[in-house]
């Protein structure tokens, strides 16, 4: 799944403030977690 292209179809979307704050949040823990554990 390429996140980058599902963010941009997010942002398209009529969603409100928190949807999108949620997202960012997410994605964020996501890739932070990925490069703790050394993962590409």
């Amino acid at each position: 799944m390429n996140l980058l292209a599902a963010l941009r179809r997010h942002w398209k979307l009529p969603m409100n403030a928190v949807s999108v704050f949620t997202f960012d949040v997410l994605q964020l823990a996501l890739t932070f977690l990925s490069s703790s554990l050394g993962m590409p």
